[in-house]
């Protein structure tokens, strides 16, 4: 509460960029205290405007105004303390706040604000300060939900006259609810749900306003019967009842509230029928009135209720048949459960309606007839129970789509599909076809499969073919080493230099520079003589690294060339460019990229990363032609 009090007023907020580990939030605060508070209040709040402090034809002073703001702040920078012994606690914290207002009446709506911070604390224990409504008179929004404050609920409050919000919700109050709680003219949201409260609904309950949206007293221990003045409160859109021991029976007065969209009454001792004036709340979307003692018949007045989402009228002692009434016009509805009652009759056809129904629950003990055929137009049915009744004939083959393959349905013998011809997928021994969506996505990446099959049948012909030029080219030379002179078989060693001069600094343009043997280049010499090199055994950049250390050549030297013109092939760099520098070779350079990023180090002109050149008549365009070009020019 603390931290959020400070940033109330200052704009900051604790984890801003501006504080480090030596200032805080805290320290920022109280190192201007109490003579410069106003340099780091929030300038929206225009606190340095003095047109600002005008009120009822008076002016009220700068300093009266730093005063009231210093001693909010304070009371933030004492809540803040690291020792939590040293802390202010909720009585003293609410008494310098009245201290305050006292001495600057202007500030008292920030009190609104105030307890407003308070559902952010959710540790908040102890019993809420007795004086809190004579302290704050001018409170308009108390919020105290979810924490752990106990005792009852403060008839003090009621001198509060303009609170419109009061949320005590999920606490552990306890006591009864007060019976002046009427007397507050202004509410609009009344929580209490979610406690210990206890007694009975007082009658005063209907002396609130008309302009009362929402009312919630729920899971309490609210005893007695639901006061017929309820039935006042005609702004009701939210009314909630549930789990507590009332009895008695629904007012027929509740039929009052043409504004209600939710009514929650479940888990409670109601007795009596269902009041046909519930057909009167056209905006109804919930109603939940299941496992109470309810008796007699469902009203068809319910078909008035156009909108309804959910209906749960299960657990109760209902009887009579289902009213087609009540179902007709069923269009919203996606929840209907008539369970666990004493309905008879059958299953009315107007069930085929509920075109978006994902919930029908009948089962009961007397329901009899022929299954309707009209459950095929429910479409978006997910569960289905009819059982404990006499129903016949076969359940409508509706159900479309993919069927999952987990969890039942990964065993054949736990369920059937017999009689669903629009189903698909599933597991194999249900033999269902394959869902479209499963064949576009098959297709969709057929174009990129297609690319890749064929570059790897390009390099395996590829190699293949330099295999068999390789082995014929050892083949030959090995009969021209037979009958060599023996200055033929003298190593002729060459410096760098002479080899960078005579290549034209690894010119392509110069013929000996060539490196389509692999590594067996031969040098002309002036005197037409050929001559193997052994000093260096092929083109800079191509030979293997064992060639340097004196090694023989070898069809694993080749084969360590065919591969770097493998890599220039697709990346569009050799191996002596510039780039590729001390331990960053043309291999290490690919190497790395493998294999998430092996597309950034392709050659641009093979526009891989561009789909739709994948996608031509079923063929690859312009990145197949560009490789098959490389490979017939061996460039």
């Amino acid at each position: 509460m603390a931290s959020f009090l400070m940033e109330l007023f200052t704009g900051k907020r604790p984890t801003d960029s501006l504080f480090t580990e030596e200032l805080s939030l805290r320290e920022n605060v109280k190192t201007v205290m109490p003579d410069h508070v106003v340099e780091i209040i929030d300038a929206r709040l225009n606190f340095k405007d003095e047109a600002a402090f005008i009120q009822n034809g008076q002016r009220r002073s700068i300093d009266n105004t730093v005063r009231c703001l210093g001693s909010v702040l304070s009371i933030g920078v004492s809540c803040s303390n690291d020792s939590p012994s040293e802390r202010m606690n909720i009585r003293d914290v609410l008494r310098e706040l009245q201290k305050a207002r006292n001495a600057y009446m202007a500030f008292g709506n920030a009190t609104h604000y105030l307890l407003s911070s308070l559902r952010c604390a959710r540790k908040l224990q102890g019993q809420i300060p007795p004086y809190i409504g004579l302290t704050l008179p001018n409170l308009e929004g108390l919020y105290l939900g979810v924490n752990k404050f106990s005792g009852p609920i403060l008839t003090s409050i009621v001198n509060s006259s303009g609170l419109q919000t009061l949320d005590t919700g999920l606490n552990s109050l306890s006591g009864p609810i007060p019976k002046n709680l009427g007397s507050l003219q202004n509410l609009e949201n009344i929580n209490l749900g979610g406690n210990f409260l206890e007694s009975v609904l007082p009658d005063s309950i209907g002396n609130l306003s008309a302009n009362l949206n929402q009312l919630q007293i729920g899971a309490n221990s609210i005893s007695g019967a639901i006061p017929k003045e309820i039935g006042n409160l005609v702004g009701l859109e939210f009314l909630d009842l549930d789990e507590n021991m009332l009895t008695g029976c629904i007012p027929v007065s509740i039929g009052k509230f043409s504004k209600l969209k939710y009514f929650y009454a479940y888990t409670n001792r109601i007795t009596g029928e269902i009041p046909h004036s519930l057909g009167n709340m056209t905006q109804l979307t919930i109603l939940r009135v299941s496992y109470n003692l309810l008796e007699g018949g469902i009203p068809a007045s319910l078909g008035n209720c156009i909108r309804l989402e959910g209906l749960d009228h299960s657990q109760n002692c209902l009887n009579g048949t289902i009213p087609k009434e009540a179902i007709s016009l069923c269009s919203f509805s996606r929840i209907l459960s008539f369970a666990l009652n004493s309905l008879t009759g059958t299953l009315p056809a107007e069930v085929g309606n509920c075109k978006n129904l994902n919930i029908l629950d009948v089962s009961s003990k007397k329901l009899h007839g022929e299954i309707p055929s009209s459950f095929e137009n429910c479409v978006m049915l997910e569960s289905l129970y009819l059982q404990r009744n006499s129903f016949e004939g076969t359940i409508p083959s509706f159900f479309q789509g993919k069927v999952p393959t987990t969890g039942v349905f990964d065993n054949i013998s736990a369920f059937s599909v017999i009689g669903n011809s629009e189903l698909c997928g599933g597991i194999k021994p249900l033999r269902l076809p394959t869902c479209q969506t499963e064949i576009a996505k098959k297709r969709k990446n057929f174009p990129r499969r297609a690319i890749i099959v064929t570059c790897i049948v390009v390099f395996l012909v590829l190699f293949l073919i330099c295999l068999f030029t390789i082995k014929r080219r050892v083949s030959f030379s090995k009969k021209k080493e037979g009958i060599a002179s023996p200055s033929e078989k003298k190593n002729l060693k060459l410096s760098f230099a002479e080899l960078l001069n005579a290549t034209d600094n690894f010119s392509l343009a110069n013929l000996i520079a060539r490196i389509s043997d692999f590594g067996l280049t031969r040098f002309l010499t002036e005197t037409t003589e050929q001559r193997s090199s052994t000093g260096i055994r092929g083109t800079m950049g191509y030979i293997p690294p064992e060639y340097g250390m004196g090694k023989k050549i070898s069809t694993h030297g080749d084969v360590y060339s065919y591969g770097v013109v493998l890599l220039e092939l697709f990346i569009g760099k050799r191996p002596n460019d510039c780039m590729f520098t001390g331990v960053l070779s043309l291999r290490e350079y690919v190497k790395t990229a493998i294999p998430d990023h092996v597309v950034e180090t392709f050659d641009t002109r093979l526009n891989f990363e561009d789909e739709a050149a994948f996608n031509q008549n079923g063929q690859g365009s312009r990145g197949i032609s560009n490789i098959v070009k490389r490979l017939g020019h061996g460039s």
